[in-house]
């Protein structure tokens, strides 16, 4: 009981937060507030982990989306779901007046699992406004290519790409939309087949190379953690849809 506990406490705290302003917001990243209103206004300075100053906020809150849902799941937490979509719903309105060409500017940042985290909440609150957003997390310039069966991942940062194919995965699984299955797979068979050390990790110093070419990347920075974790979290999902001793392995 003492784990439920924890995450009863952790919740209600964050009902405490999200309560004490009126947009739903939960947040502690400093000068949030100014640089999601340039946001909201269209006015986008995205890098790799940059968006107008802020370190990758998007992933941030992905994780606090992610806390959530698993409270609601593992704990029962009906209060944590409520918070997920009053924060869910916050960001449908700040995004809301965005061009396709500002979003995809802004995904330039490292935006985590957004798109897992907002379609999960769809299948819990059958709410289709939060499947919409999470279509909006998709990233083109990365997912196109592999919609399309190119391996364009060289000199990419690996686990900034991982979350966005576990969203697709879990896409594919609600709506049943082909390519969604198709990036998934094909993501999944190339970063096993072109870009895994022996040990079962991916990345040399965060980053990808060259298809097959690893045994000139090898340094005391590889294979970054999170990205076995996020490949697992991948596996998982290929595997449910066709079980193979390769997907086990």
């Amino acid at each position: 009981h003492r784990f439920k506990d924890r995450v009863d406490h952790v919740v209600k705290a964050l009902i405490e937060c999200q309560t004490s302003r009126p947009d739903g917001c939960i947040s502690a990243i400093p000068n949030g507030d100014k640089v999601w209103e340039e946001l909201r206004k269209g006015v986008i300075r995205s890098q790799g982990f940059d968006l107008n100053g802020l370190w990758s906020p998007w992933y941030t809150h992905h994780k606090v989306f992610a806390g959530l849902l698993d409270a609601h799941t593992l704990s029962g937490s009906s209060d944590a779901l409520k918070v997920a979509s009053k924060f869910g719903d916050w960001a449908i309105e700040l995004t809301k007046g965005l061009t396709p060409e500002q979003w995809q500017q802004m995904l330039v940042t490292e935006y985590g699992g957004m798109n897992e985290s907002l379609a999960e909440l769809y299948a819990r609150t059958k709410e289709d406004k939060y499947i919409q957003l999470a279509r909006k997390f998709y990233d083109k310039r990365v997912l196109d290519p592999l919609v399309n069966g190119k391996d364009e991942l060289s000199g990419k940062h690996s686990n900034t790409q991982i979350p966005k194919l576990v969203g697709l995965a879990r896409l594919y699984e609600l709506t049943g939309a082909k390519d969604d299955r198709k990036a998934a797979e094909f993501f999944w068979n190339t970063v096993v087949d072109s870009h895994t050390y022996a040990i079962g990790g991916n990345s040399n110093h965060e980053y990808l190379g060259p298809a097959g070419k690893l045994n000139d990347r090898l340094s005391s920075n590889t294979a970054e953690t999170c990205n076995t974790y996020n490949m697992l979290r991948l596996t998982r999902h290929v595997f449910s849809w066709q079980p193979s001793v390769k997907a086990a392995d």
